[in-house]
């Protein structure tokens, strides 16, 4: 891998949009599978390839695609982990342990 030396803005947006659509194919084959954490060990090896490449366009896809599927990961596995929150007839919330 190499950074191009000709276009820096073009391939700066090659990049950005190239991984954005891996990131999101990757996402729709490993959705619901029990493949589901190799999308993270990719998004992983996708920040080497940032650092090796020196792209902030890369960088700030895969940061985004990270911390998306952290938050998809736990909103479907600890969802309720930590009970429901059910409010009351008061102001403050009481938390309903099923």
């Amino acid at each position: 891998m190499h950074q191009a030396r000709r276009y820096p803005r073009l391939v700066a947006l090659g990049y950005f949009l190239g991984s954005i659509m891996v990131y999101c194919g990757l996402f729709d084959l490993v959705q619901n599978t029990r493949a589901a954490l190799l999308y993270l060990a990719v998004a992983a090896s996708g920040l080497y390839a940032c650092v090796v490449l020196q792209s902030r366009a890369l960088l700030l896809t895969t940061v985004l695609a990270m911390l998306g599927f952290m938050v998809y990961f736990s909103e479907k596995y600890f969802a309720n982990s930590l009970g429901r929150i059910k409010l009351n007839t008061g102001n403050l919330p009481s938390v309903d342990h099923r």
